[in-house]
């Protein structure tokens, strides 16, 4: 069943993205995938790799 909060993990995905193209210092290009990761997750969605059973 998909969770929804209006979309907001996705949002702060794309807040993320923006931040690191402009140089912030708090959030880093590796903090990007685990944004989407978490919107995905609020979506509903599996990301294979991190929550999928290990032979997958």
């Amino acid at each position: 069943m998909a969770r929804t909060n209006d979309g907001e993990a996705y949002l702060t995905a794309l807040m993320v993205c923006e931040a690191v193209l402009r140089g912030s210092e708090d959030d880093t290009a590796e903090d990007a995938p685990a944004a989407f990761i978490d919107a995905a997750h609020e979506a509903g969605l599996s990301v294979s790799g991190d929550d999928g059973p290990d032979w997958f």
